[in-house]
């Protein structure tokens, strides 16, 4: 495939216009020889970007922009952008014009003078010229055309400007003075340097003059060479190159214990819109030997696409389901928002330094390479730089980037042993522009607080218990930054780490929070101790609240819990519902060899047989059954509010009906109805 000459932006109309863009189309076509309209058309509908294309399908509906061709959608979009301007009132704008040649141009392109053209812009130009001088050479030439009297008007304005700078000066702009070190044969001196605005030559003035004694018979030629973008480009290339950039000397390392686990995920389908982005984001991996496609690997994690705001995609791996389960995760502080912005306070410029794909030019260590391997639909891709996802990535970088940005102080000042004094030191001090102070001889107060950071170093460690120097002095050091320090009022591991180090002195202070929290865990303890869980499984047999005619409770079969404290429960007649753990209540069924379809198609509720009623009020007879509460209860619906039991159903074998049992009392009427007459 040949390859392309030139790049299409998207149309921006705030930035050019659409005949502007359209040359650049045509300059495209031209270059890459594309003269297939219907080529023309397609690369003009997918590079025009989508507000452009919204636009020129509001401009052709009810067709599409496929449908037409690539003429006709550049002549529909320049109707929209460039409408046809009325000739009267563009030759009226022309007309009152002064003074911008280039501008008279365009404005006489709607002006439709046709052959007059050149005449018309030479009599505008004429006319419009402010100075009077210049006017009167122009009106005294003959056959001036309007290219002659354009030149003629720019050369005598320059020679007018040149002539008053010589007059009067120019004022120029200082923007500071700067001590630099020159050198010119075998001279060296310290000389300043003026820096104004504007470009051109530097210019070598008298003071400098005066101290660089130059040997003019040797001097032939002065040449100033300008150093332009490309030449820095060029010089500094290893740098601002294309490719992912890769940070020498630091590895970055995952920590997983040696009885860890491996975990393999199968890859998870990537959605059809997305998956180009996906191949071509593995692609652009690949090629910067980001990673490493392998055969096999015992740990695999699936991948998490991520949209950018650019519409490219950021494949990160879950780790939180392999590594980051089993891994040490690796403690740095973050910078919180609000002590970058302290510490950008009185600042007036500031560089901003934007690394793409951070954490991509950190190098991963050879053994923690094989805990990263992810899982695509494209097979098993192992990372050997340090990815997205990883739970220790953003300590891994902060470490890094903050090793690397510490940067060099400007003073040193230290005493005159010979560590510091020797040569060694001295060039290394030369070679970063440190500059060395050094105390008065035999005079330690000259470098106090050095001194008194000695002094209580060597105190703390007589004071503190330890069997080794090492132990020593880490206990001195922990008990140091644990010390409020009497100016800020704040210990330096709250200062860096925000947040107080627990010591054996907090033993001696009250903990609120550990009281609370152990209160709290008394009376859970006290409630699950005393309360019942009521739960439910699939298949258990129940009575469920009944909110429709019929019984208040009435049995059912446990299907699955939608929830902690609600299930799906299916009734006698077949009706599936939903009940609370407070709307149902167990059954205890002693006759297990009757099958639910027995016992849903058995009569529920006879007149003569009691089936249900509370545990407490069944006694066993001599003859192994339950007698329960009467039977009217039962027909009523109610069930007591404790766990019911079923009974076997006792026929009756006696043929004789029951006797009903009346009332004896004495019926009357009330005393109200005293005196009405009542049948």
């Amino acid at each position: 495939m040949s390859a392309t000459f030139g790049t299409l932006s998207a149309f921006d109309a705030k930035e050019q216009t659409w005949e502007e863009y359209c040359e650049i189309l045509d300059q495209f076509f031209e270059a890459n020889d594309i003269d297939d309209s219907a080529k023309q058309r397609a690369i003009l509908i997918s590079v025009v970007g989508p507000a452009t294309y919204k636009l020129m399908r509001n401009l052709v509906s009810p067709d599409k922009p496929s449908s037409k061709t690539y003429s006709q959608l550049v002549t529909r979009l320049k109707e929209h952008f460039n409408p046809k301007p009325s000739e009267i009132v563009q030759r009226y704008k022309f007309d009152s014009r002064s003074r911008k040649p280039a501008e008279s141009r365009r404005l006489a392109q709607d002006c439709n003078f046709g052959a007059t053209l050149e005449r018309r812009l030479r009599d505008r130009l004429v006319c419009g010229i402010a100075d009077d001088r210049i006017q009167r050479r122009l009106l005294s030439e003959s056959d001036l055309t309007f290219e002659k009297a354009f030149q003629m008007a720019v050369a005598d304005e320059a020679a007018n400007r040149n002539v008053s700078d010589l007059q009067h000066g120019e004022k120029i702009t200082v923007v500071g003075v700067a001590q630099v070190e020159v050198r010119y044969a075998n001279q060296k001196k310290t000389l300043p340097l003026v820096v104004v605005k504007g470009t051109g030559p530097n210019l070598l003035g008298r003071g400098w003059l005066e101290k660089l004694k130059l040997k003019w018979d040797e001097i032939r030629h002065v040449r100033t060479e300008a150093q332009g973008l490309q030449e820095v480009l060029l010089r500094h290339e290893e740098v601002f190159k294309e490719e992912l950039g890769m940070l020498r000397g630091a590895q970055a390392t995952i920590r997983v214990s040696a009885d860890a686990h491996p975990t393999f995920y199968k890859p998870r389908s990537v959605p059809y819109a997305m998956r180009s982005k996906v191949e071509v984001e593995l692609e652009r991996l690949l090629k910067e030997g980001i990673i490493t496609p392998v055969k096999y690997a015992e740990w695999a994690a699936p991948i998490v696409p991520v949209l950018k705001p650019d519409g490219s995609v950021r494949i990160c791996g879950d780790y939180k389901l392999t590594v980051n389960k089993v891994s040490s995760l690796e403690q740095y502080p973050i910078p919180r928002v609000e002590d970058l912005f302290n510490s950008l306070t009185e600042g007036k410029q500031f560089t901003k330094l934007d690394l793409s794909h951070a954490y991509q030019q950190i190098v991963m260590e050879e053994d923690s390479k094989k805990y990263l391997t992810i899982n695509t639909h494209r097979g098993l891709f192992t990372y050997n730089r340090l990815p997205f996802g990883v739970s220790s990535a953003p300590a891994i970088f902060q470490r890094t980037m903050e090793s690397l940005l510490q940067g060099l102080p400007q003073m040193l000042v230290s005493d005159n042993g010979t560590w510091f004094t020797s040569q060694e030191f001295e060039m290394f001090l030369k070679r970063n522009g440190i500059q060395h102070v050094t105390s008065a001889p035999f005079h330690p107060a000259s470098n106090g607080l050095a001194e008194r950071a000695v002094q209580t170093l060597k105190q703390g460690l007589k004071k503190t218990n330890g069997d080794t120097l090492e132990t020593r002095l880490a206990r001195f050091l922990f008990n140091y930054r644990i010390t409020p320090q009497c100016t800020t009022g704040l210990s330096p591991a709250e200062l860096l780490m925000s947040q107080r180090l627990r010591s054996s002195l907090d033993l001696l202070l009250p903990d609120i929070k550990a009281k609370v929290r152990k209160k709290q865990e008394k009376q859970k303890g006290y409630h699950d101790n005393h309360s019942k869980w009521r739960s439910f499984s699939p298949g258990d047999e129940v009575y469920v609240r009944n909110y429709s005619h019929g019984p208040k409770w009435v049995p059912a079969i446990i299907l699955e819990g939608t929830g902690p404290v609600s299930y799906t429960v299916k009734m006698g007649d077949g009706r599936v519902m939903r009940r609370h753990v407070d709307q149902i209540k167990k059954r205890h069924v002693m006759q297990r060899d009757m099958d639910w379809a027995e016992a849903r198609d058995a009569p529920q509720f006879p007149d003569d047989v009691v089936t249900f009623g509370p545990v407490d009020s069944v006694a066993p007879s001599s003859g192994g059954k339950a007698f329960v509460e009467s039977a009217a209860e039962a027909a009523q619906g109610h069930v007591p509010e404790g766990d019911v039991t079923d009974v076997d159903i006792e026929q009756r074998t006696d043929p004789t009906p029951p006797v009903l049992r009346r009332s004896e009392r004495q019926r009357k009427a009330p005393p109200y109805l005293s005196d009405f007459l009542c049948k």
